[in-house]
């Protein structure tokens, strides 16, 4: 089982994490008054502050330091804990009586906290990278949106079809056709009037224009 010693090292290493100097200084003096903290023989200490005082002045400024390290620094990160560790070693550390579980419950918490930040942080890393080039676009996902339904049973999709008035029967059958090798006709699907287009300027249009749009 790890030493009261070592369970508090390993708490303040999470603290050290903490971003806010007033939210630190706050963990900092909240696990300190869960132990009984003595300085140990040969150990200078300012005579107006008791031993946790000390102790927790001395992380403050561990704390203040920590956030000037690089944090991809392996080697600097290693000497930064040893340091503390070797400042922690100077004292003698016990748990007061009846504390430990509050200790527990408050370190469980800090390991939430530290979870929770490093969620976060990956959720950064991942909003701000280059989108996938399988995920849709916008401008792809407005072009299906505006996608022409298919008919139902799959059958060939309708055309828009012009007709215009047959002069002989009166009906809205009259089409435009084209016939192989020889001039485009209209003709009417209900009683089979058939008029052949002229090739003359003019008359082509002003015929179709009649028939087919009812323009004059």
């Amino acid at each position: 089982m790890a030493t009261a010693r070592d369970q508090l090292f390993d708490t303040l290493m999470l603290i050290m994490r903490e971003t806010s100097a007033s939210q630190a200084y706050a963990y900092i003096e909240e696990v300190l008054n869960l132990f009984r903290v003595q300085v140990k023989n040969k150990v200078d200490k300012d005579p107006s502050r008791t031993a946790r005082d000390e102790l927790y002045f001395k992380m403050q400024g561990y704390w203040e330091e920590g956030r000037t390290l690089d944090s991809s620094d392996d080697d600097a990160d290693k000497k930064f804990r040893e340091s503390c560790y070797d400042l922690i070693q100077k004292f003698r550390i016990q748990f007061k009586a009846k504390s430990q579980p509050t200790f527990e419950a408050f370190r469980n918490q800090l390991k939430s906290n530290s979870m929770l930040k490093d969620a976060e942080d990956n959720r950064k890393v991942i909003d701000t990278s280059t989108p996938s080039s399988t995920s849709p676009t916008n401008t792809q996902k407005k072009e299906e949106t505006h996608t022409q339904p298919q008919p139902l049973a799959g059958g060939p999709r309708s055309a828009k079809s012009e007709r215009g008035e047959c002069p002989k029967c009166k009906s809205k059958g009259v089409t435009r056709s084209s016939a192989y090798g020889a001039d485009d006709y209209l003709s009417c699907v209900y009683c089979g009037w058939q008029g052949f287009l002229p090739k003359s300027e003019g008359k082509e249009s002003s015929l179709v224009d009649e028939l087919l749009y009812g323009r004059k």
